[in-house]
């Protein structure tokens, strides 16, 4: 891409005035669509000289070619995964054996409903329905909800069956515990933590009838 720069002698000023001003004229007259018939030559006043200026899109190819795309990807979703297999919700130890007992519920927000032969719709269950999950499910898994920081609740969930169990923890590295563990681990997240009832640690969580039944363990009371 080339530029033009004229330099101007100043005896040439009054000159360059009137073009100027035919200019602005032209300009106004083509704006309200007169037609113009005339080509003015507007010759550049004074010498001039060449600029050499390096084409936008080539500029930036050139500035791409030194960007490792690859490298801040990995970087993004490194971070990424980090905070997502990072525990950050603080609960505290225990200080009492305990078992609590709650009826979970659940609020439909869609209409259920069924379709007869002839297309017509019967509601089942309607919008706003309130209904306890475990009268239509078995939980075969318990859960135990620790924090790997404390070295207490460490051992004490070693001592524990885990052949049918799922090991969530509150704070602390899931993939650092899991290798230590040999074993997946998993993230207690707020929605979780409200969802199965988890107060302390370490607990037990398990499906009693159509209950759950939260374990909470007070391990300074065995020392």
């Amino acid at each position: 891409m080339k530029w033009r720069v004229c330099v101007q002698p100043l005896q040439k000023r009054g000159r360059k005035l009137f073009k100027l001003i035919l200019l602005t004229l032209l300009f106004v007259l083509s704006s309200i669509s007169v037609s113009i018939s005339a080509v003015i030559d507007l010759e550049p006043f004074g010498e001039s000289y060449e600029i050499t200026e390096q084409d936008f899109e080539v500029f930036v190819a050139n500035r791409a070619k030194n960007v490792n795309f690859e490298a801040i990807i990995k970087k993004q979703f490194d971070k990424s995964f980090k905070e997502r297999t990072t525990a950050k919700l603080y609960l505290p130890p225990a200080q009492k054996t305990d078992v609590h007992y709650y009826t979970p519920s659940y609020t439909l927000q869609h209409e259920i409903y069924s379709v007869d032969k002839t297309g017509k719709k019967h509601t089942l269950y309607p919008v706003g329905f309130v209904f306890n999950p475990l009268d239509y499910m078995n939980m075969s898994e318990q859960y135990f909800i620790i924090n790997p920081g404390r070295k207490e609740e460490v051992v004490w969930l070693k001592k524990q069956k885990l052949d049918f169990a799922m090991v969530i923890i509150s704070e602390g590295d899931a993939i650092a515990f899991s290798e230590a563990m040999e074993r997946p681990v998993y993230v207690l997240y707020e929605f979780l933590r409200d969802r199965l009832y988890v107060r302390y640690t370490p607990s037990k969580v398990v499906q009693e009838g159509n209950k759950l039944a939260v374990y909470e363990y007070n391990l300074e009371a065995g020392k």
